[in-house]
């Protein structure tokens, strides 16, 4: 029989397959303040009507955007609730990524088009003036110039009390505490810590470049007080290693004050009792407020400004493990923490036990130790932050505090170094190198510190670069060409008929050595088609793709031969 000329094969579904793969894409954006810069504004709980914002002080951005919808809008999308999938638009790890909103923040949004499908996790770095910033593939921006290394042991951190997100209680950034504080704890310690009349106000001062930072706390030396549940971890017995730090500022003068000093953190005035409601037929819990004279772990006080007091503003730290005053062990401060000295009138204080001493560090100096250890120095009480005029006559307290923390062991030198580290670029203040976050899925990045540093990290020239996520389909076709087909082309000058016996001199000149006779027009070669290209047809016969061959390839008869297109997009 004659052969048929072919050109078509049908494609088997199993002959075809789909493989992606992600590619990545740096870009490289080089700006002047294009970013969205909110600072220095009154974050509200609601958006107010246009009016109110246009008659605010610092109403917009530079770009015209309204700072408490820019500033509203990426709160409650991803810090509101930041670790709960369901309320936030993107999820992070708890225990890797850290979340935070500060009063300032800068935000610079990345189109999808200049981004792909995704940020990379890794490759964010913002390069301006003052300060390089990365990110480290967690979600979360570093800065370059904070030593992380010299940081506390955060795993050890029971229990820490921080002023800086309490501004999202009030209608404007600064106000006085009238609800329960958050207790920051990886002790759980499950309850929040009752406040009183505690006013915020701008926190710690930074050295280098005098700017505040952060949000400090108010003791107004009559009625302000923060009280904290007792809890196993916050009640250190006689051979338990513990570190109190925390920031201090007291006012020049605590002329008010009619006692020769006033508490600062102790464990040893309010406690609880069971009794019998008699209404009630249960027993129940109440608070009793009487200065207990058994044992205590600790008793952090500040001495006033009063005449004849030699240590007027020099902090004491005390112990006692027995039933009477003279099983006390106190040790006194040389610094005076009192008036306008260094770092704007703001001390670092830790008190801590570490292994055989017990040791009283002012501004990153140890000042005052022993070796005097005592026996039992548990109780029930709760911790108690200043206090109630009614509490206790020594209770009270005039002046600051800020970043407050508790820790279950002794720190280094190193550690307390870095606690009391108020430098305006190295900070160690809040104990986090943590400046902002990327949301790599939204193409988000947000710059968010309490440190003033990062104030507006967006206003001046900068320079991003990140690595957008493109996926590409390598689509992967395969053609199977037996040896039966596809074996004569289909130019019209190249075909031919079989001999039957009829034919002439004319019609053809020679034969090609099989039996076939060659059209004038062949003086030489054969009439085997050369491959130049392939083509992909739809089932409505619609060419879809075109794959040419580097080089043209001879047909085989004698076996088959097979062909892999392959195509990306």
């Amino acid at each position: 029989m004659p052969t048929i000329p072919t050109v078509f094969r049908s494609i088997d579904k199993g002959d075809y397959r789909t493989t992606s793969f992600k590619a990545h894409k740096r870009y490289i954006v080089s700006e002047t303040g294009s970013g969205f810069n909110f600072y220095g504004a009154q974050h509200q709980k609601y958006t107010p009507a246009i009016g109110a914002a246009i008659a605010s002080d610092d109403p917009v951005n530079e770009n015209g955007t309204n700072q408490f919808m820019v500033w509203n809008h990426i709160d409650h999308r991803y810090y509101r609730h930041p670790y709960d999938p369901a309320r936030t638009h993107e999820h992070s790890n708890q225990r890797t990524t850290e979340k935070f909103l500060f009063l300032t923040a800068s935000l610079f949004s990345i189109p999808y088009f200049e981004m792909g499908e995704k940020i990379k996790p890794g490759t964010v770095s913002i390069a301006e003036p003052g300060h390089i910033i990365h990110d480290d593939g967690l979600g979360n921006l570093r800065s370059h110039e904070i030593n992380s290394s010299s940081f506390a042991d955060y795993r050890k951190l029971v229990g820490y009390w921080t002023f800086n997100n309490e501004f999202r209680k009030f209608d404007t950034n600064y106000g006085t505490i009238t609800s329960d504080m958050e207790i920051k704890s990886h002790a759980n310690i499950g309850a929040k810590a009752e406040t009183y009349s505690i006013t915020t106000h701008p926190g710690v001062t930074l050295t280098g470049t005098v700017a505040d930072s952060g949000i400090a706390g108010a003791f107004d030396g009559v009625n302000s007080y923060i009280k904290s549940p007792n809890h196993k971890s916050l009640n250190p017995g006689a051979g338990d290693n513990f570190a109190w730090s925390f920031w201090l500022r007291a006012p020049v003068s605590q002329s008010n004050q009619d006692t020769n000093y006033n508490s600062l953190i102790r464990k040893d005035v309010v406690s609880d009792e069971e009794y019998y409601d008699l209404k009630d037929k249960t027993v129940k819990t109440r608070e009793i407020n009487k200065a207990l004279t058994t044992s205590f772990p600790y008793h952090v006080s500040i001495r006033n400004n009063q005449a004849g007091i030699l240590e007027n503003g020099c902090i004491r730290f005390q112990q006692r493990g027995g039933g009477n005053s003279t099983n006390t062990v106190s040790l006194t401060s040389t610094t005076q923490c009192t008036g306008s000295s260094t770092n704007q009138g703001w001390h670092h204080i830790v008190a801590q036990r570490s292994g055989s001493e017990l040791q009283l560090w002012v501004n990153g100096t140890k000042e005052s130790y022993t070796e005097e250890l005592l026996g039992l120095t548990k109780n029930n009480a709760k911790v108690m932050f200043g206090g109630k005029q009614t509490n206790h006559d020594f209770a009270r307290f005039s002046g600051s505090m800020a970043e407050i923390r508790y820790y279950k062991y002794g720190l280094s030198s190193t550690q307390i170094g870095s606690l009391a580290n108020a430098d305006y670029n190295t900070c160690g203040v809040y104990q986090s190198s943590v400046v902002g976050n990327v949301f790599y899925r939204n193409g988000h990045i947000v710059v968010s510190s309490p440190l003033p540093k990062f104030e507006g990290a967006l206003t001046g020239s900068y320079k991003i670069s990140y690595n957008g996520v493109h996926t590409i389909y390598e689509n992967e076709v395969f053609v199977e060409v037996p040896k039966d087909a596809c074996n004569v082309s289909m130019n019209p000058t190249a075909t031919y008929n079989p001999p039957d016996g009829n034919e002439t001199s004319n019609d053809y000149l020679t034969s090609n050595g099989s039996g076939e006779l060659i059209h004038p027009g062949f003086i030489s070669g054969t009439m085997k088609p050369y491959i130049t290209s392939i083509g992909l047809y739809n089932d409505k016969s619609q060419l879809l793709a075109v794959g040419k061959l580097s080089q043209a390839v001879q047909k085989r008869d004698d076996i088959d031969m097979n062909f892999v297109v392959r195509w990306d997009y």
